[in-house]
């Protein structure tokens, strides 16, 4: 999973890669970032970090 962070009111969200990949097909995590915007907010001053807890699926 990866976390997408507001720079601007400090909102976060967790995304799935897999849907990611799915909706824009093989891009770079640039590319994710300057798509993103904040749902509470609604700026696009925006940053991907990794979350490294383990998925539910994950053994």
């Amino acid at each position: 999973m990866l976390w997408a962070l507001c720079r601007h009111c400090g909102h976060s969200a967790r995304l799935n890669p897999r849907s990611l990949a799915y909706r824009f097909g093989a891009v770079d995590m640039e590319f994710i970032v300057r798509r993103l915007k904040c749902i509470r907010c609604g700026h696009r001053h925006g940053a991907i970090c990794p979350d490294y807890r383990r998925w539910p699926t994950m053994r």
